[in-house]
This record gives C-alpha cells, sequence and structure tokens, in this order.
C-alpha cells in the first residue's frame, strides 16, 4: 500500500510539473521497418534510432513493486537528483524489461532521455541508476488500450507471440519481453499500452539465453 501511495504522489508531482500531460511530450525516434509489416496488422516491426536512455535494474521483486521502485529512482533523476542539478522533462513511454534469469526475474525500468540532454546527459546522484546508451534496435511491438495490469501484459505478450507464429517468424526471444506506457492514471480514455518482444539477431542481450 505505501508503494501505490508513493508512486500516486510522484504522478501528482509529475502532473503538476506538465510531465504526462504536457503537450507535445518527447519520444524516443522511430519508424516502421519497410516490407517487414504482417498482412494482418496483429502488430508492427519499428525500428528505434540509437539514443541514450536512463535505468534502474530490480532483481527478484514483484512487477508492480519493482516498476514502482524503479519508477521512484528515475523520477529522482529527473527531479535534480543528478551531478548538475537539472531539471529534465518526463518522456514516454515508461518502459520496463522483464527477463527471466534461471531462477530470477531481472526488470529494468527506463525513461528516454529528451533531446537537449541527449549528447551530455547528467550523471545519476543514486548508484543504482545509470545511463544506457543504446544502438538501433528493433521490436516487434503490440499495441493495446485501458488501464494495464501485470495478468494483461502477459496475455499481450501471448497474442503477439502466437502472431509472430502465425507469420512464420522466427528466432523470437522468449526469456526477455518489454512493457511500454504512455499515460497519466488520470487518463481515463484513449490509453495507450504495448508489449515488445526481440527477435535474437537484434537483442540487447543477444541471443536468447535466460541463464
Amino acid at each position: 500500500m505505501k508503494i501505490f501511495v508513493s508512486l500516486i504522489g510522484l504522478l501528482v508531482a509529475v502532473n503538476a510539473q506538465g510531465g504526462f500531460f504536457a503537450p507535445g511530450t518527447q519520444e524516443p525516434e522511430w519508424s516502421l521497418v519497410a516490407g517487414s509489416q504482417p498482412k494482418d496488422r496483429s502488430y508492427e516491426v519499428r525500428l528505434y534510432k540509437a539514443a541514450k536512455w536512463v535505468s534502474t535494474k530490480i532483481i527478484g521483486s514483484s512487477q508492480r513493486r519493482a516498476q514502482s521502485l524503479g519508477f521512484q529512482r528515475l523520477f529522482a533523476y529527473i527531479s535534480k537528483s543528478n551531478s548538475r542539478g537539472a531539471e529534465i522533462a518526463m518522456t514516454t513511454p515508461v518502459r520496463s524489461e522483464i527477463h527471466w534469469n534461471c531462477n530470477l526475474i531481472e526488470y529494468t525500468v527506463s525513461f528516454y532521455i529528451p533531446a537537449e540532454f541527449q549528447q551530455d546527459p547528467p550523471k545519476p546522484s543514486d548508484p543504482t541508476v545509470y545511463i544506457e546508451e543504446r544502438p538501433d534496435f528493433v521490436v516487434y511491438a503490440r499495441q493495446f488500450e485501458g488501464f494495464a495490469f501485470r495478468p494483461m501484459f502477459y496475455e499481450q505478450r501471448l497474442e503477439l507471440l502466437r502472431a509472430l507464429e502465425r507469420n512464420q517468424v522466427q528466432n523470437v526471444v522468449l526469456y526477455t519481453f518489454e512493457t511500454a506506457q504512455y499515460n497519466s492514471p488520470w487518463d481515463l480514455v484513449g490509453r495507450r499500452n504495448e508489449v515488445w518482444i526481440y527477435n535474437e539477431e537484434n537483442s540487447p542481450r543477444g541471443a536468447d539465453r535466460s541463464c
């Protein structure tokens, strides 16, 4: 309960700053991969351009707690808990990687760093927060609406895996997937959520191995 209240408090602060509600909130740059889109439109194949993200990792926790704790750490970073004491604009999506590593689950929560800080982002004050420089990467992305909770993300992951199988996509990563959330809790309609899956050829972790 304390975690939930703390997260709501942080989101209220985000809202007060403009945060999720600010028009023109920045997103990472991406494009559709020509010639790779499925005819049934059950997902999109996207190319994301190389960019820096601020990230934090939580190991062996529940997904809700991990995402709440990760959000708190990253929100502190953009709220002056960095080497320059800089206020950094909120961006979308809030990305959460879920990776099964043997008997543990690793969660990595990330914010995209806005354009004005991309070349030289401030260093995090919190040692559990780090700057992640991602090269170009490709994802299979499935979008869905509504308020998303853990079971919905896993259901949508399964639907995406089924769609990839129907379209004869091979070498799909099974031990890692990502969630992407774009809205404030106060957005009651038009909510955007996504699940992302990688191919082994472009996975940030390389070949699909759980151990």
